[in-house]
């Protein structure tokens, strides 16, 4: 299976495009956004600051993996990886069984979506624009440093939203190889 990854800072539009590309491919929603709700509904109102969050966000992830389908080309709304760039930026311990995952080569293409110059309170994310484009490049950082090349998928701030989502579909497209 070909694994590829939507990544960026929190309401740079990953969410909106994975559900796209859902059309045509398989796609894994964002593991962070699942527990978030889940630990929500256990009365827990900002998940994210627990100290073991992104351990809980590693084990969902894993889950995932375990319980996909079998489909030629996979997309993932983030990926295990993420986790190494939230840690290091927040400068958390990596969660157990994380630190020693092989993450070279496991990927086909990683898509950077950037920054939209603003952050939705969702509910769900917390963090402003400025902490949203601090995650973005933390991300790209750490996904440099596994080996990858990032493919950074601009905003198109400039067009229309309908404009700017079909500019970022046609790049992501472009890029799979089926």
């Amino acid at each position: 299976m070909k694994q590829y990854i939507l990544t960026g800072g929190p309401s740079s539009g990953k969410t909106t495009l994975i559900g796209m590309l859902s059309d045509d491919f398989q796609t894994v929603p964002e593991a962070a956004e699942l527990v978030i709700q889940e630990q929500q509904t256990k009365g827990i109102e900002i998940p994210q600051i627990q100290p073991n969050f992104q351990g809980l966000v590693y084990q969902k992830q894993k889950q995932q993996l375990e319980d996909l389908p079998y489909a030629p080309i996979a997309i993932f709304d983030r990926s295990i990886a993420d986790g190494l760039a939230y840690c290091a930026l927040f400068d958390k311990p990596v969660p157990d069984g994380l630190a020693s995952e092989d993450l070279t080569n496991r990927f086909e293409e990683v898509f950077l979506i950037e920054n939209l110059g603003f952050a939705q309170d969702n509910g769900i994310r917390y963090e402003d624009n400025d902490l949203s484009i601090k995650i973005q490049e933390q991300l790209f950082k750490t996904y440099r440093e596994l080996g990858y090349n990032p493919i950074r998928v601009p905003a198109f701030c400039d067009l229309s939203k309908d404009d700017s989502i079909a500019q970022r579909m046609k790049i992501i497209y472009e890029q799979i190889k089926c």
